[in-house]
This record gives C-alpha cells, sequence and structure tokens, in this order.
C-alpha cells in the first residue's frame, strides 16, 4: 500500500514516542560504555605505539648501526614528555631533561586537545550502537 492509505505510520509513530525514554537511557548507558572503553583504549594504543617504536629503533640500529644513539636520544627525548607524558628519564637516560607540559598527566600530555576528542569519539560510538538496532532495517 502506499503511505497515506491506511494508518500504520500512526501506529509507527505512537511506538516512537513510547520508546523514546528508553532510547534515551540506552544512550546514556552506552556513551558511559564508551567512554570507558575509549580512555582504556587510548593508553593501549600509546603503549603499543611505544612498543612497536622502541623495537623498531633496536632492530634499525642493531642491524644497519643507524639511527646513532644521539638520534634516538632525541628521538625519544621528544616523544616520552609529548606523547606518554612522562619524564624522559624514565625511558632513557642522557643527561637530557624535557619535562612534561604542564596542566598534563601520564598518557595525557595535553588534555585540552585528548580528552575532547575521546569525549567526542565516545559520543559518536554510543550513538551508532543506540541508533543501529535491528528492528530499524524492519522500517
Amino acid at each position: 500500500m502506499k503511505f497515506g492509505n491506511d494508518f500504520s505510520w500512526f501506529w509507527v509513530a505512537i511506538i516512537r514516542i513510547f520508546t523514546a525514554p528508553f532510547y534515551i537511557v540506552l544512550w546514556c548507558i552506552n556513551v558511559v560504555k564508551s567512554t570507558i572503553g575509549m580512555f582504556i583504549l587510548w593508553v593501549i594504543a600509546k603503549i603499543c605505539i611505544t612498543i612497536v617504536l622502541i623495537g623498531g629503533m633496536a632492530i634499525i640500529h642493531h642491524l644497519f648501526n643507524f639511527p646513532s644513539e644521539n638520534i634516538i636520544d632525541n628521538i625519544f627525548g621528544w616523544y616520552t614528555p609529548h606523547i606518554l607524558g612522562m619524564s624522559h628519564d624514565s625511558l632513557i637516560t642522557a643527561g637530557q631533561v624535557v619535562d612534561a607540559p604542564k596542566g598534563g598527566g601520564l598518557f595525557f600530555p595535553y588534555p585540552n586537545f585528548e580528552v575532547p576528542i575521546i569525549i567526542g569519539l565516545s559520543i559518536l560510538v554510543a550513538t551508532v550502537r543506540t541508533i543501529y538496532r535491528e528492528e530499524f532495517e524492519e522500517l
């Protein structure tokens, strides 16, 4: 039947109105779950990138004697405080002291940039998880 010949659209609208609070609560739960998951994923991703970077530098240095220890020290001298949020002495000690940015914490050296990105991605993931349901495929 064509749209408007029967009142099925009316019943669908009524069902949507009564189920809206359910979806709002479900979305809020999904936001909390997504935010926790994004924070955990953010930290684990930084740890994995660090392991790959250390391993890759070690393999390249061992096989080709390049780059020199000074170049590796400069790379980690920038990487550890600006990406991991910890002092440079925690991975390599070479007398070079680079402090982490002020206001940041461990794994979150720039919270003014990283936290809004995490929250924005969490809201996007929660919205997609809430909207994409099997019942919407039928409409």
